[in-house]
């Protein structure tokens, strides 16, 4: 299910695509060892279901091969993004799912399943960039967006508690409370275990991710006993109302929940706090709030589930938050208690307005409202079901991309089969579906769609095209690299990824501005989302950070039915980004632009 929850409180976001069906082994999650948090006994109730995610860097790239981890389960994201866990045992009193790889802080999401469908996360991760340093023999001040920290001489140890000498190199990122994306970006969801060992919603004020690392990659903290003073700049948003004190919680990675843990006082300024960190990870200033476990099921006029729509719930004390329904039209979440809220229902697509929208509460209990019928034409507007097949007419596994109004919706098979609804409260433009196999590099021809019926497609030929000319090829002075790509150009720009869902150990994607998409030199660069090479030798990487963000040049040669150009940049052989032997990279790209 989609969760939903108050911008200012909890929030599980997710995204629009189809399931892939996976057969994966169910397995029983394990209740978190209460000793970890000591005294807290979470409410466990196991329910089975399927899980589908996708997983962003801050740019909003796909970050493809990261690991994800739900209780015993793993598996990793494809070139997409995208994970998936079918017929999973979950606890349904809140999951816990982490996501983790190289470059980044961890990612995860604590959400709440409904039996029997497919719930949906979303989750940006955050570069972790090892770009300040101090030297323990002295006291430093780091400063980093809102935050300045200072940091003890000779207080630093290593994992087991050894203390460490040298230098040491800190990734540090603020987490801005007045931005829609710091849902996404921000672990677990927003709620706290408090004093009483009750489970409790927070409200954010801002949140920082710290890591500290040494002069061979080894991880390190703060010495036990010691602690690191910080001054935190309240945003100018969120000035107004701020206590005198706020109560300091950390993140629990292992049980995927903040933990109080200090306070922090409103300093002589009235614009800032200041308290101590006793060790790092991610901290957050929140406010607890009373709350109750809000749920409703959304249907259209003929009782079909409104699957994927945008569900909003306004506070005026607390912000506006919102997430999807699920493949039964169901949303949930924790909400304030006793607030007079303002439900709104959007659709996926096209939606500048409401198509539904209804004022709720207040609420003293957990409540379900049950089954709400929207009985509007639009819902549930465009429905396409086929089968992807091959030449000999043998049902395979590949995807089915839709492309609409410059959105891509893409459905992922294992059997051929697919079925989905387009949810939409405008009028929608020209609509195609193209099937992919990426195994044997061959796709279908466009197949048109009309919006706002059922679409039967029958069976789709996917042996018309061959995709292997949609390829970018890279040269270093170690050798030549080939891989397939995809182009999608609309409103929002250019972007060019690989599509090899086999590769492992190579990520590529750029993104070009829509007003740079054009013949000829690109003059500001084009942004490098991904573009990492990890196993061969030697090893390189390149970030998107404030230090490298921009190709050395980058060229269009072509822009019509195909998009190609030519490109150089230069990367380095640490693979943490602080540098180390330069590499220069040059290549060629040539795709069809979807």
């Amino acid at each position: 299910m989609k969760n939903l929850g108050l911008f200012s409180l909890l929030i599980l976001l997710v995204f629009s695509a189809c399931r892939k069906d996976i057969d994966m082994v169910t397995v029983t999650e394990e209740t978190p060892n209460p000793e970890i948090i000591e005294g807290y006994q979470p409410l466990i109730e196991i329910i089975n279901g399927d899980l589908i995610g996708q997983v962003l860097d801050i740019e909003g790239i796909p970050v493809s091969d990261a690991t994800v981890n739900m209780g015993t389960n793993n598996t990793t994201t494809d070139i997409y993004g995208h994970f998936f866990f079918n017929d999973v045992d979950m606890n349904a009193k809140g999951q816990y799912v982490t996501i983790e790889k190289e470059g980044f802080f961890l990612g995860s999401r604590r959400f709440f399943p409904q039996a029997d469908a497919k719930s949906r996360v979303r989750v940006e991760m955050i570069n972790k960039t090892f770009n300040q340093s101090f030297n323990t023999n002295e006291p430093e001040t780091i400063n980093f967006g809102n935050v300045s920290i200072d940091f003890p001489a000779n207080g630093i140890v290593t994992e087991n508690g050894s203390t460490y000498n040298g230098d040491v190199f800190v990734a540090a990122q603020w987490l801005n409370p007045t931005t829609r994306n710091v849902y996404d970006q921000m672990p677990g969801n927003l709620q706290g275990v408090n004093a009483d060992n009750e489970e409790v919603s927070l409200k954010t004020l801002g949140m920082v991710a710290v890591e500290l690392q040494g002069e061979n990659g080894e991880k390190l903290n703060i010495m036990e006993g010691a602690s690191a003073a910080f001054v935190y700049a309240i945003p100018d948003a969120s000035i107004v109302n701020s206590p005198t004190e706020v109560p300091l919680w950390s993140f629990n990675e292992e049980v995927g929940i903040w933990v109080i843990e200090g306070v922090a006082t409103l300093g002589p300024d009235g614009a800032s706090y200041i308290g101590e960190f006793t060790h790092f990870s991610f901290w957050n200033w929140d406010i607890p709030v009373d709350n109750i476990y809000f749920s409703t099921t959304f249907q259209d006029q003929d009782g079909n589930p409104l699957y994927n729509v945008m569900v909003t719930i306004n506070s005026e004390s607390y912000g506006t938050g919102y997430g999807y329904t699920d493949d039964l039209g169901y949303v949930a979440g924790y909400v304030p208690a006793g607030e007079v809220l303002t439900l709104n229902v959007w659709a996926a697509f096209g939606c500048n307005n409401v198509f539904y929208t209804d004022n709720i509460g207040p609420f003293d209990a957990d409540t379900d409202l049950g089954v709400i019928m929207i009985e509007n034409a639009s819902a549930n507007a465009t429905s396409v079901s086929g089968t992807l097949v091959n030449c000999d007419g043998d049902n395979i596994s590949g995807v089915a991309i839709v492309n609409l109004d410059g959105y891509q919706w893409y459905n992922y098979t294992e059997d051929g089969d697919f079925s989905f609804y387009l949810n939409n409260c405008s009028e929608l433009g020209e609509m195609s579906l193209t099937g992919y196999d990426f195994d044997a590099l061959l796709s279908s021809a466009p197949i048109p769609l009309t919006p706002n019926t059922d679409n039967e497609v029958g069976p789709v030929l996917v042996c018309i095209n061959s995709i292997e000319q949609d390829v970018l090829t890279f040269t270093t002075p170690e050798g030549t690299w080939t891989y397939p790509i995809s182009a999608n150009y609309n409103d929002e720009g250019l972007f060019i990824q690989m599509i090899d869902f086999q590769q492992d150990s190579v990520q590529i994607s750029f993104y070009i501005n829509p007003d740079e998409v054009s013949l000829g030199v690109i003059e500001s660069g084009g942004v490098i989302g991904n573009f990492n090479n990890y196993t061969q030798n030697p090893a390189w990487t390149i970030y998107s950070n404030p230090d490298i963000p921009y190709f050395d040049y980058l060229e269009i040669t072509e822009l019509g039915d195909y998009v190609s150009g030519n490109f150089s940049f230069t990367a380095f052989t640490d693979p943490n980004g602080n540098g180390g032997e330069t590499v220069v990279v040059t290549g060629e790209f040539n795709a069809f632009l979807q």
